[in-house]
């Protein structure tokens, strides 16, 4: 083998070497979903892109790092339902090369996609992380990605704080004023009944003074 040929050969093992991580970056997906844990990407797509339903499509999952490049050495599920029915489902899979391909038979409408990531690079995850999407077949369809729930997250708790308690509605003042003080009526009607009693102790003794005691005649 000629040098130059040598070298030539070198230069392109090496290049292909450092350009092997970026090709997940050149790949185009139709959705990147991160898990519900947020450990790791997924990049999906199908072929073609219009699914047909009740045809054979390829399903297509690459497992990717946060900064966009294969993630080697993936356990996975993947499953398929079409209102809670089983279309597709895999047993607990190893994946080397962090990317697989699957053969799917889409039913008419939506077809709902759970994938759990059960491990990293050799290191089981427990619980699994997850991520759920619809493909849709027909015109119009496609990779449909849905709201991850937030299982990391604990609900906040929120403290409970004093209230400043309502003011008094004015009906509650006029109330609690009338039960303090008494009305001019009542306090009118006091006073008359107790002149009427002093009247009646002074006429019983002008009568005690007048009456004299008589004497008794004797035979």
């Amino acid at each position: 083998m000629k040098p130059s040929l040598a070298i030539f050969s070198v230069t392109v093992l090496v290049a292909g070497m450092f350009a092997s991580p970026l090709l997940a970056n050149a790949q185009t997906y139709q959705q990147i979903i991160p898990t519900d844990k947020g450990s790791i990407k997924v990049g999906v797509s199908t072929e073609p892109a219009t699914v047909k339903p009740n045809e054979v499509s390829k399903l297509k999952i690459d497992f990717l790092t946060n900064d966009g490049t294969i993630q080697q050495h993936i356990d996975y599920t993947a499953t398929i339902t079409k209102d809670g029915t089983p279309v597709f489902k895999t047993i607990p899979t190893h994946t080397g090369e962090g990317k697989v391909t699957l053969p799917v038979q889409f039913k008419e409408g939506s077809n709902d996609v759970l994938i759990e990531v059960q491990g990293i690079f050799f290191k089981p995850i427990d619980p699994a992380e997850k991520i759920t999407f619809s493909v849709k077949t027909g015109d119009g369809g496609g990779i449909v990605s849905k709201e991850q729930p937030k299982t990391s997250e604990k609900p906040v708790e929120q403290k409970q704080t004093d209230t400043a308690k309502p003011a008094p509605k004015e009906s509650d003042k006029n109330a609690k004023s009338n039960q303090e003080k008494p009305t001019s009526k009542s306090a009118g009607t006091v006073k008359i009944t107790k002149e009427k009693s002093d009247r009646k102790d002074i006429k019983k003794k002008a009568v005690k003074k007048t009456i004299k005691p008589t004497k008794k005649s004797t035979q």
